[in-house]
């Protein structure tokens, strides 16, 4: 079983309000930026599309060691995924990861014009990075276009996540490969000196001079990690709150 859900969501009700699952889905992705490791994260992810979808069947498969791989599923064994009568979904997983595209599949035929006639199907979703597909959502269910736009907004939203966890996860890693050994590839952060003897511009305080020190360090530290404001409060020990504040102190 995945970590459960932090903030319990009511399950899609039909397509009669589109507007509350859009803003379920806004709600959810406050659940995803709480985990930073990618096995409890791929778990909140399935349970988030059996609950908010309302899904018979959820599957999240994602490429390791050049392989697509399920990492989490609901209503049925990742390990049967490839034995009948789950092969179909594992065929249409491998068709989307190959094509990078996801569609809405009914037991007969692929639809792509569905309006607001429920049919019994299957949706899938690219995993995405800069246009990279390295994994694949599914839910099985009654489904028609509308759901299938909205489970696309939640698998980005899911791609992001994993990213980030993923770099999060790269981040510990390289922080203890530094510690034990220093000659490893890591580079240290550049910190900027200053120095009692640093005469200052006339008129300004002390404390302006330790908030542009401050965002000095903030903004080297974003730049290592691309610009993701997240994983760097995170390696500076505070909140992303509080990173803001900071750098706007300085201004």
């Amino acid at each position: 079983m995945g970590t459960p859900l932090k903030k319990p969501v009511v399950g899609y009700e039909g397509p009669k309000s589109p507007e509350a699952l859009m803003m379920q889905l806004i709600e959810f992705q406050g659940d995803l930026t709480l985990e930073h490791s990618t096995v409890p994260l791929y778990g909140i992810i399935v349970d988030g599309a059996l609950s908010l979808f309302g899904a018979k069947r959820v599957g999240l498969a994602v490429v390791d060691g050049g392989s697509l791989v399920v990492k989490a599923a609901r209503g049925f064994d990742p390990k049967q995924i490839q034995v009948p009568p789950y092969d179909r979904l594992w065929g249409l997983m491998k068709e989307c990861h190959q094509g990078g595209r996801g569609k809405l599949s009914t037991p007969s035929s692929s639809v792509s014009g569905v309006t607001s006639l429920q049919k019994e199907g299957v949706l899938t979703a690219p995993l995405k990075q800069n246009n990279r597909c390295f994994g694949v959502l599914l839910i099985e269910g009654n489904y028609a276009q509308k759901e299938f736009e909205l489970f696309n907004l939640f698998a980005n939203q899911a791609s992001i996540a994993i990213e980030n966890a993923k770099s999060f996860e790269r981040l510990q890693g390289g922080a203890a490969t530094y510690t034990d050994a220093p000659s490893s590839s890591v580079t240290p952060i550049k910190v900027p000196t200053i120095s009692a003897t640093d005469n200052p511009p006339s008129g300004v305080t002390l404390d302006q001079v330790v908030a542009k020190f401050e965002a000095e360090v903030i903004n080297k530290v974003i730049a290592q990690h691309h610009g993701n404001k997240t994983l760097a409060a995170k390696s500076l020990g505070i909140t992303r709150g509080t990173l803001y504040n900071k750098l706007n102190a300085a201004k």
